[in-house]
């Protein structure tokens, strides 16, 4: 019996039913300190039904507390200028667009893998000058650095955020910047694991997750 090669040489053999998906994962189990992921949480009827389900606004009319999804529109449809004046009004409280009111002002991280420090900067101060805010002290977090989604360094960076910063949201801009070359993206197993693993990472700890 031949052992199957793991890690970046994981390759599926005739017959087997192994992913390209499992083997982009099989990355963190060569990684040391890797701890395998704990088992599904189990709930009983009656903690079921004690479980908390309140529902709850970050952006009232906008953003449920927690949740996770894209930002989408058509190319050159301002997406990221929406994006950014929701990351604006989480960050200072400012109601966006003069009409969705903040229920949960907090930190928020942005990963902006377009662009570049200098363009960003500049927009994001003609936003902030139009929704009459200042910067100086908001509470926004950026990165302009890239790494897939899924990698050791995505993915050290993402808990480092999270423990450090506590944002109410995490932005991510553009998901192709960050997207894995492993993972194919007109699959819908593998597109969707990728995509659950990361919302999980926020979810766990209760931060909102946007994707543009």
């Amino acid at each position: 019996h031949q052992e199957r090669p793991r890690g970046r040489d994981a390759q599926p053999a005739p017959g087997d039913t192994m992913t390209t998906t499992d083997a982009f994962y099989s990355d963190l189990r060569d990684v040391p300190g890797y701890e395998p992921p704990s088992l599904f949480r189990r709930y009983s009827m009656s903690e079921l039904l004690a479980a908390d389900r309140t529902f709850r606004w970050t952006v009232r009319g906008m953003l449920v507390h927690p949740t996770y999804g894209m930002l989408g529109g058509e190319k050159k449809s301002f997406k990221t200028y929406v994006g950014t004046m929701i990351d604006i009004g989480i960050a200072t409280g400012i109601a966006i667009l003069g009409r969705f009111s903040i229920d949960r002002p907090g930190p928020v991280v942005v990963y902006m893998g377009e662009g570049g420090r200098v363009p960003y900067t500049r927009r994001l101060e003609r936003i902030a000058a139009a929704m009459g805010v200042t910067l100086d002290d908001a509470p926004l977090n950026l990165s302009f650095d890239t790494a897939g989604i899924g990698s050791v360094r995505f993915g050290d960076s993402l808990r480092r955020d999270l423990d450090q910063i506590e944002p109410v949201l995490v932005h991510i801009d553009p998901l192709y910047s960050y997207h894995p070359e492993k993972v194919n993206a007109s699959n819908l197993f593998e597109e969707g694991a990728m995509l659950a693993n990361l919302a999980s990472m926020c979810l766990a700890d209760r931060k909102s997750t946007r994707l543009n």
